[in-house]
């Protein structure tokens, strides 16, 4: 480790399997899956009509940004995670260099609730939204105004890429602190999407399973701090993980399938291994969106790379859904977690129906690995957009970087 060597000081989560890093690890780790009956549209016309849509609670934000949100799930969403990053990482009043967040929609759920609303009152239909109320002048306003945000729209693989250009902005010195992740809300332009393109599972969520039969959406919002090691090293805070490698290739063949040979996807994961060897990896923390074709693609990947001892895998989209442009963020924070707690997460929604796909689905015990010291996030976005980031244990090269 070097003293530009991206680490991880902070997590901030809110999905629907907990509010919170520790209520998000209970929930992993219970197995219980947290999907409802969409209650923020109507879904009567569709053959699906369930999430992982996250029910009632309340964030801690003043009554002034509480009031400037004015119903926002993602901004909600967004800033809530933040604060949370912000308070475990410690940082107090020292502001970021950049804020790096991915979406897929934004807040067109605040959009279509504006215009649903309107036209139920009665008072016509409302123009474009002011400036003021995208997601990223949200943010920035949160965080005091002056410190800017980009936006990343790479639909799924968003958070992914957000923490992949925060770790080089750290690794070149032109940032020490960066904040990255991803929100996102469920809205009825994305469910009426997946839904028409018959991507929707009909029940359950089973990714890997021999008996899936598409994906459940799910919302929230994940963030990440990540600064240098000396950086770190001078605030004397704990390191949650480093950054040890990433990958990022196109297939570029179509607008939504993906190339089934998994080259592309390899491809990521060998360059964010590339400084590792294959066995090295203790886990994946696939993309397994529970489609055919996708989790196929994932799996003939994973295949081509792991040719002998392959690690265990699993998707956690089986229990909160697929958040889209949040998924990889919130999944990288999965990813830490492991890491802190040597404990893999098991592939809930198999169902006793196995796999055929050739992977090792994780149990979550003792069996997966006797130690935990590199996990990969996956995440495989429309566009053939591929992406693969490698995390690790710090320990002894932290110390040796702070000693």
């Amino acid at each position: 480790m070097t003293a530009r060597t991206p680490v991880v000081t902070g997590l901030g989560v809110v999905s629907a399997a907990g509010i919170g890093a520790t209520n998000f690890w209970q929930g992993l780790q219970q197995g219980t899956p947290r999907f409802r009956e969409v209650s923020l549209f109507p879904t009567g016309d569709l053959p699906n009509r369930i999430a992982g849509e996250i029910g009632g609670w309340t964030p801690g934000f003043d009554a002034i940004d509480a009031d400037r949100l004015d119903g926002d799930r993602t901004a909600t969403f967004a800033l809530a995670a933040l604060d949370e990053a912000i308070a475990d990482a410690g940082l107090g009043d020292i502001r970021p260099d950049r804020v790096l967040l991915g979406t897929t929609v934004g807040d067109v759920a605040d959009h279509e609730r504006a215009r649903r609303d309107a036209v139920q009152t009665g008072a016509g239909l409302p123009g474009t939204l002011d400036v003021d109320g995208s997601l990223r002048t949200r943010v920035a306003r949160h965080l005091g105004g002056s410190i800017p945000v980009d936006l990343f729209v790479t639909a799924c693989a968003a958070g992914n890429m957000a923490l992949i250009r925060a770790a080089q902005l750290v690794t070149s010195g032109s940032a020490d602190v960066v904040i990255c992740g991803g929100a996102e809300a469920i809205s009825r332009m994305a469910f009426t999407g997946f839904s028409r393109m018959r991507g929707m599972a009909r029940e359950r969520c089973r990714p890997f399973s021999d008996a899936r039969d598409g994906l459940l959406l799910g919302e929230g919002s994940a963030f990440l701090i990540v600064e240098s090691a000396a950086h770190a090293a001078a605030r004397g805070v704990p390191v949650r993980a480093t950054v040890a490698g990433y990958g990022l290739t196109c297939d570029a063949k179509h607008p939504a399938a993906p190339d089934l040979s998994g080259d592309g996807v390899a491809r990521a994961m060998r360059s964010a291994i590339a400084a590792a060897d294959p066995s090295d990896v203790a886990y994946v923390c696939a993309h397994g969106t529970g489609t055919p074709q996708n989790d196929a693609a994932e799996a003939a990947a994973y295949r081509k790379v792991f040719t002998q001892s392959p690690p265990p895998i699993s998707s956690i989209k089986a229990l909160i859904g697929h958040s889209l442009g949040a998924a990889s963020a919130i999944e990288a924070v999965a990813c830490t977690l492991v890491l802190t707690h040597q404990r893999t997460i098991p592939q809930w929604g198999l169902d006793g129906e196995g796999t055929s796909l050739g992977v090792r689905p994780a149990t979550g015990g003792p069996d997966d690995a006797a130690r935990i010291d590199l996990v990969l996030n996956n995440a495989i976005a429309f566009g053939g957009n591929n992406t693969c980031v490698g995390l690790r244990r710090p320990e002894a090269a932290y110390q040796e970087a702070t000693a």
